[in-house]
């Protein structure tokens, strides 16, 4: 099409081709084109059809691609791999299949230039509680009291850490459903604080082994013992004898 090192049609046919080295300009029937893409392949085969396949089925060694794309020249914005996708009824400008996806740096979600990790940005002038939902977390599960969860670990492995669950009131009205605060204690999640779908809260931890429960609509912070003992409420500050 004039542009390209090489060009291939969908029907097999190379108008230029070779191995090695593909750069500068393109020769075309006797006609020497500007080389803007390396490799311009198009398909028109219809459903299924690809611009590009690749495959790689050696085996051994330590690792096998089946494509690299790689840009090292110096512009502004330099870019490994550019998608896009339209016209469909649903467009995808990457699709992962099988396998886990891998990066090295940080990912922007409405940003170019991400600090962290996983940065997420947008514009929104919500001011509605629940409103501006930048990230939504979901679990289908039909199970009753199904959990959702975000949990932030410390150290490496071991899969336990602090967190955020929502815990569905029943399958049937999974629109109710309570959040849940949970610490880490060794090899098990530990409840501390739960908020129910109207907002009733319960401390679920421990302070000299009273349990410390407030509700809702009672206008009052009751103590129970759970061991038999007293209970109360001290204000002020314990000094041992």
């Amino acid at each position: 099409n004039g542009s390209s090192a090489h060009w291939f049609k969908n029907n097999g046919d190379v108008y230029h081709g070779g191995n090695g080295t593909i750069a500068g300009n393109a020769t075309i029937n006797g006609t020497t084109y500007n080389a803007l893409y390396a490799c311009n392949a198009n398909a028109d085969g219809g459903d299924g059809s690809s611009g590009g396949h690749f495959t790689n089925t050696s085996s051994g060694g330590y690792q096998g691609r089946a494509v690299y794309a790689a840009s090292s020249g110096a512009f502004d914005i330099g870019m490994g791999i550019y998608c896009a996708s339209s016209g469909a009824t649903t467009n995808y400008a990457m699709y992962a299949g099988s396998g886990n996806v891998y990066i090295a740096n940080n990912v922007g979600i409405g940003l170019t230039g991400p600090n962290f990790p996983l940065s997420i940005q947008r514009a929104n002038d919500a001011t509605t509680i629940g409103g501006n939902i930048a990230l939504n977390l979901n679990n289908t599960s039909s199970t009753n009291n199904s959990v959702i969860s975000l949990q932030l670990e410390n150290g490496t492995g071991g899969g336990y850490g602090c967190g955020i669950s929502s815990v569905a009131d029943s399958a049937s009205s999974p629109k109710d459903s309570s959040m849940v605060l949970f610490t880490a204690n060794g090899s098990n999640h530990l409840e501390v604080l739960r908020l129910d779908h109207a907002g009733a809260a319960t401390f679920a931890g421990t302070i000299a082994s009273k349990n410390i429960t407030i509700s809702q609509g009672s206008g009052k912070i009751t103590t129970e013992s759970t061991d038999g003992g007293s209970s109360g409420i001290v204000f002020g500050r314990s000094i041992d004898t």
